[in-house]
């Protein structure tokens, strides 16, 4: 938390994350105030950064010839973020991604796409069996918590906390999920896919990740490791399906020939 002058009252109804070895703690709606005078809260309020940057969405236009509003364009591809997280003074993970929210909120029933700022602030813990990656922008708090099992790491945990104005009304939108198994890679490789990818969390949110690298266990010299490709971006999958359509091609030309040579050499001997 931003630190605030003496004789005011921070408040902060944004989420913040603050994540520990034992527990990741995520406040919002925040009023505190320490050091009380006389045992009387001030009436001065210092705000946080994130809600000072809250704007209103601006109104929609209507015109004679429509009763629709115009729908916002979808928001470009995100830019991709560089996140590290440091144990000490050595690096203990890192992170490559672009990231992009596909959210249905059940009360409008509407799909919203929202970029995850690449300038979003990284925090977290690092350990020998998990480590957990918290990402902050203004309106969003991600919380990605990935686990070692059978040699192999794997995105176990994605909770997130995300402001949506909806009806013109602001409101918290919190997503979580534990049972998830994605990015499975062997301990000591970083984990690696330039395709888009879909990441479902639940029926409410999923993730749309570009151009990911990461590695969250064993990093050496605080550089990325030899990378395990997905599966989308292995082309070489590709070889033995089209060396295997033209082997049927083939085969199918020479049957039809052997057939059409046969029937004319069939005709041949009945004109005998």
């Amino acid at each position: 938390m931003e630190a605030a002058p003496l004789n005011t009252v921070y408040t902060c109804r944004s989420a913040k994350a603050i994540a520990s070895k034992e527990v990741i703690m995520v406040f919002y709606d925040v009023g505190l105030q320490a050091l009380v005078e006389n045992g009387t809260i001030s009436k001065n309020e210092s705000i946080c950064k994130a809600d000072m940057s809250t704007t209103m969405s601006p109104l929609t236009t209507w015109t004679a010839s429509t009763m629709t509003p115009t729908k916002p364009p979808p928001p470009p591809i995100p830019s991709v973020g560089n996140y590290t997280l440091k144990n000490g003074s050595e690096t203990c993970l890192l992170a490559n991604m672009g990231l992009q929210l596909n959210l249905t909120y059940v009360e409008d029933n509407q799909t919203r796409l929202i970029n995850i700022d690449s300038n979003s602030t990284a925090s977290g813990y690092c350990g020998d069996q998990d480590a957990t990656l918290v990402l902050e922008d203004m309106k969003t708090t991600i919380i990605f918590h990935f686990i070692v099992e059978q040699s192999k790491f794997f995105l176990k945990e994605v909770k997130a906390n995300i402001s949506l104005v909806v009806n013109g009304s602001t409101i918290s939108l919190y997503i979580n999920n534990s049972s998830l198994k994605y990015w499975q890679t062997s301990i000591g490789s970083s984990y690696m896919c330039h395709k888009e990818q879909r990441l479902r969390v639940t029926d409410q949110m999923v993730i749309n990740t570009f151009n990911v690298w990461i590695q969250p266990f064993e990093l050496k010299s605080g550089t990325f490791s030899r990378a395990e490709e997905c599966s989308l971006d292995d082309d070489s999958i590709l070889i033995p399906i089209i060396v295997g359509a033209a082997l049927a091609v083939l085969i199918v030309i020479v049957v039809i020939a052997y057939v059409i040579g046969r029937r004319k050499s069939y005709a041949g001997y009945q004109t005998l």
